[in-house]
């Protein structure tokens, strides 16, 4: 089942919708908390501040039990400087350090600037990250 909100195609059910969010900043958490980066509306955002250069800020996506994921699709805001920018997106290894599953570099959709990363093969984690933020619009979990 497809559902569209503004220009963006967006799937059902997302996994991430069932999961809890952190961020490593959260600018102004009343109007613009990371939730938003989940709650299936591609018009609400979730805002880390003007970060307009490549950056260490993360967003997390965590599950009580882990979840198989063969694509996660990112929507950040049409500026500039993501079409240059790697985002980064990572798992929780052994020992708790973060490593790399994939990067992609974001395209214009004509809406927003979407960071889609296909896994060559399905990858079973916890908890997920996306790092080298900017405003995010939504995050969509493929299993």
């Amino acid at each position: 089942m497809r559902s569209r909100v503004l220009s963006v195609p967006l799937l059902s059910p997302n996994p991430a919708r069932e999961a809890t969010v952190t961020a490593s900043v959260v600018a102004d958490a009343a109007k613009y908390p990371p939730e938003h980066a989940v709650d299936g509306d591609i018009a609400t955002l979730y805002w880390p501040g003007v970060l307009v250069h490549d950056n260490e800020e993360w967003f997390e996506i965590a599950w009580p039990e882990p979840r198989t994921l063969g694509r996660v699709d990112a929507y950040f805001l049409r500026h500039d400087s993501m079409w240059h920018r790697t985002i980064h997106l990572q798992r929780q290894a052994a020992g708790g350090a973060w490593e790399d599953m994939a990067t992609a570099t974001p395209t214009d959709t004509g809406g927003h600037a979407l960071a889609r990363f296909e896994l060559p093969t399905p990858v079973t984690a916890g908890r997920i990250r996306l790092v080298n933020l900017l405003d995010l619009f939504e995050v969509e979990v493929l299993e």
